[in-house]
């Protein structure tokens, strides 16, 4: 099994729409902004996608976010952001990391290898700890979370919220 993660290229990744078409508008949390989009306007997100990664035009209250693809043997199989940093917003809900895969590919433990490279390139961002949620009824991606080293820390207002030591 050949195993890649990669950060979003605005250039090359316009073959991606389909792809992003298959994950709800928001799954269990997930937003996916590129849901309904039409392949012009997929163009347009995947280059402010880019632009996140590099802090520029953040609209206000937003953190530089790099956006990457989990490939399984060549095939786009699920999607993971890694935010650069929190802010008090973001310390209530969402946090450092979320991920995604597609419906199709789900139960093959690809999400805990998409987290593990995640937790990776958190690592490269000098992140000493990351701060994931969920949906509290997300079996799933908890379990994910965990197996990754996740420690609850509470749950509020049916979500729950977990930290992983990168030290």
């Amino acid at each position: 099994m050949r195993v890649l993660l990669k950060d979003i290229d605005a250039q090359k990744d316009v073959f991606l729409y389909d792809f992003y078409q298959k994950i709800p508008a928001d799954e269990c949390g997930f937003k996916n902004d590129a849901y309904g989009l039409s392949p012009q306007e997929f163009a347009g997100y995947l280059q402010k996608k880019q632009n996140s990664s590099q802090g520029i035009n953040l609209k206000p209250n937003r953190v530089p976010s790099t956006e990457y693809i989990l490939y399984i043997d060549d095939n786009p199989v699920g999607i993971g952001r890694v935010r650069h940093y929190l802010t008090e917003e973001l310390l209530k809900h969402a946090g450092h990391i979320s991920f995604a895969i597609l419906p199709e590919f789900r139960g093959l433990h690809y999400a805990a290898i998409l987290l593990a490279l995640l937790l990776e390139k958190a690592r490269t961002l000098k992140l000493n700890k990351v701060l994931l949620t969920c949906n509290e009824n997300n079996v799933g991606s908890y379990k994910t979370i965990e197996k990754n080293g996740g420690k609850l820390e509470k749950i509020e207002n049916k979500e729950r919220f977990y930290w992983i030591d990168l030290a």
